[in-house]
């Protein structure tokens, strides 16, 4: 399918690009879920730039990190510590990734089912947060929907050494990441300091298949 995206359309990119017939073609997100790849430019002309990030005074809330792009919360907190709470868990959500060339591998894979959020997790699953657990931390995964009180940060210094190269069954299926955008990624991820649980969430539910 190829679309045109009105201007001033908010996209998050992915993890890099390719070149087809001389453009350059961004894997992007877009409303969370939607995803495939625009075009940066043709001719001098630039399709995408950088979006100012819409940094909130304050302390954050969960529901005022889910309405940032992932850069933009990387981008208005990654120099500070975050308290926030929601409900933990994430039974299915459909979604599978392939397995490996992923370093350090609890910051990096995106196979991650660790969420953050109202409860009702695989309806709303892109509009909630995703925990990252740092084995040197030695903290448990929490049951399901327990009501977390989390303390975190983005911007983990294990960034810094985070590679992608997406691989199956130890069989590489793809070029590695650009280091830059690989750092970048593992960046904007929010890493889990301590965690406190306050309750149970009776409203939490497992998602259902007919």
């Amino acid at each position: 399918m190829v679309a045109t995206l009105p201007a001033d359309t908010v996209v998050e990119l992915s993890l890099g690009s390719i070149a087809v017939d001389g453009l350059d073609w961004y894997a992007v997100v877009y409303h969370g879920d939607l995803g495939g790849y625009v075009a940066a430019g043709a001719d001098g002309n630039r399709y995408l730039e950088l979006a100012p990030p819409r940094c909130e005074e304050g302390d954050p809330d969960l529901q005022a990190l889910v309405r940032l792009t992932a850069w933009e919360r990387l981008a208005c907190f990654g120099n500070r510590s975050l308290t926030v709470t929601g409900t933990f868990g994430c039974p299915v959500c459909g979604i599978a990734y392939p397995r490996g060339g992923y370093e350090p591998h609890w910051l990096a894979s995106p196979d991650n089912l660790n969420y953050l959020g109202t409860g009702r997790v695989c309806d709303l699953c892109p509009a909630e947060l995703i925990l990252h657990f740092s084995p040197e931390a030695g903290l448990d995964r929490p049951p399901n929907a327990s009501i977390l009180r989390v303390t975190g940060h983005f911007n983990d210094p294990a960034s810094s050494t985070c590679v992608i190269r997406p691989t199956m069954d130890d069989v590489e299926i793809g070029a590695e990441v650009d280091p830059v955008i690989a750092e970048l990624y593992c960046r904007e991820q929010f890493v889990v300091d301590a965690y406190e649980i306050i309750g149970s969430d009776p409203d939490f539910t497992y998602p259902t298949s007919s």
